[in-house]
């Protein structure tokens, strides 16, 4: 990423191409756990977020192209995964949805317990499937996980 960042002048960037970056990295960690006296080494996954920043010409007698001086970012640690493996009761069947609660994939269990095939719900978002008396409710989740910054209800 530093030869990129080092090779690319703001003056070449196209329109579509801003100065404004965001990858992610992948670095070990050798930090102890809290409450417990075992380092754990593994690696953490960082999300960092970002503009480059670019030091002005003020020369007046010639157009001195502008050159980047390095990077201001925001890091932030991406959770581990907790949940490897859910246990599914007799009573449950797996689907899986986008971000935006998109469905994507449904056991073709579904039919054992709903009037519904998997291509009946494939392809729709979960909103389609709330009852008129839930709605006050979700909006209200909404309206809670907003006001949490985002975080999960």
């Amino acid at each position: 990423m530093i030869r990129e960042v080092e090779s690319t002048s703001p003056s070449l960037l196209s329109a579509d191409n801003t100065l404004e970056r965001s990858f992610f990295i992948r670095m070990k960690s050798t930090l102890t756990k809290r409450g417990v006296h075992i380092k754990s080494s593994g690696y953490k996954v960082i999300h960092i977020t970002g503009r480059l920043r670019i030091r002005m010409a003020l020369t007046h007698s010639r157009s001195v192209p502008n050159q980047i001086m390095g990077m201001v970012v925001v890091a932030h640690a991406l959770p581990p995964p907790t949940i490897n493996e859910v246990r599914i009761d007799c009573q449950m069947f797996v689907t899986r949805v986008n971000m935006d609660l998109n469905i994507v994939y449904c056991e073709n269990r579904i039919s054992d317990y709903m009037d519904l095939a998997p291509v009946d719900i494939v392809g729709k978002r979960c909103y389609h499937f709330i009852h008129a008396e839930d709605v006050e409710g979700i909006r209200q989740s909404h309206l809670d996980s907003l006001q949490r910054n985002g975080t999960a209800v």
